[in-house]
Formats: structure tokens, C-alpha cells, sequence
């Protein structure tokens, strides 16, 4: 087999790896992440009350930037005033941030500690419930800023990067659209 063909197989089986850790945690936590009577039923709240007209810091007060709650009362408007509606967001946050941390170490390290770094991430962070509150994992936060400013660090370091190896200025305005938007929520 051509090297390609097995850097190629090498992938498939490192995406399988994380895809099944991923999907079991999920499975074994189900709609067991927050508590919302403590501290997360501010994270519903907000967004529901900017879906019925109210507005960040001047109905609602808040002590972080505006990108969070406005980002969750937007998937509430297209998807449903939900719980589940911030958690399936939620995962899907949760793994592109993943990726782009596999993607970061992938390019400083190899495949292997890569691969390692972010099932120990996932595992501490992702669907966490080691206390009896279970708010402090990516799934259901007790802060939606700084899970989301988590994940637009990464993605302005990860973009950074790639602007940096490919030269193209539209990745260098990405990053720093990224930055700015970082800047929006818990810095």
C-alpha cells in the first residue's frame, strides 16, 4: 500500500476512535449534563427572554458579552426554546473544537499524541459529570462564554496557523474575526 492510502487508513481509524468515544459518553450521560435550578437555568433563561423581544443589559442583566446569549437565542429561534436545542449545539461545537485541537497538535506533534490530547479533553470536558452538579462540562456549561470563547480561541489559533502556512490574507482576516469574536464573550 502507498503511503497516502495508509495516512488515509490512519485517519479513518483515528476519526472512528473519537467518533465512538464521543457518541458512547454521550450516550451514558444522557440528559443528565446540567442542573438547572443551580446556575445553569441562567443559560436557558437568557436566550428564551431574548426570543420574546427582551434585550441583553438593558432588560436583562449580564455580566459577559453579548455573542453567547444572542448566539443561544438564535438556535432557540431555529430550532426550538430547548434544553436539548443548546445541547445538540452544543456538541456540535464541542467537535469541531476537537478537531481543531487534533488539527493543532497534529501539525506540532504526530498523529498519535494528537489523538491522545483530545480523547483526554473530551473526556474531562466533554460530557463530564464528576460532581453532583453536573453544569461544568461543554455539553450544558455553566457559563455558555467561556465554552464558546474556548472554542473560538482554538478556531483563531487553528486558522492563524493556516494563514501562516498558506500565505492567503482571507485566513489572517478569519483569525481575526475569530479573535474579535473571542473578545465577545468571557476573555
Amino acid at each position: 500500500p502507498s503511503v497516502t492510502t495508509m495516512k488515509r487508513s490512519a485517519g479513518i481509524v483515528t476519526f472512528s476512535l473519537h467518533a465512538v468515544c464521543f457518541i458512547g459518553l454521550a450516550v451514558l450521560s444522557w440528559r443528565k449534563w446540567p442542573d438547572p435550578l443551580v446556575d445553569f437555568g441562567r443559560e436557558l433563561y437568557v436566550p428564551w427572554q431574548i426570543t420574546r423581544g427582551k434585550v441583553l443589559h438593558h432588560d436583562i442583566n449580564s455580566l459577559f458579552g453579548p455573542l453567547s446569549p444572542y448566539l443561544n437565542a438564535l438556535w432557540m429561534r431555529a430550532f426550538g426554546v430547548s434544553l436539548m436545542t443548546l445541547a445538540w449545539c452544543n456538541m456540535a461545537i464541542l467537535a469541531v473544537t476537537l478537531a481543531a485541537i487534533h488539527r493543532l497538535i497534529r501539525e506540532c506533534t504526530d498523529r498519535f499524541t494528537a489523538s491522545w490530547a483530545t480523547l483526554v479533553a473530551l473526556v474531562l470536558c466533554g460530557f463530564s459529570q464528576y460532581l453532583e452538579i453536573g453544569n461544568y462540562n461543554f455539553v450544558t456549561p455553566y457559563s455558555h462564554e467561556a465554552t464558546h470563547g474556548f472554542a473560538l480561541s482554538v478556531l483563531t489559533l487553528a486558522v492563524a496557523q493556516h494563514a501562516m502556512r498558506t500565505r492567503r490574507p482571507v485566513f489572517v482576516a478569519a483569525a481575526g474575526l475569530a479573535f474579535g469574536l473571542s473578545l465577545l464573550t468571557k476573555p
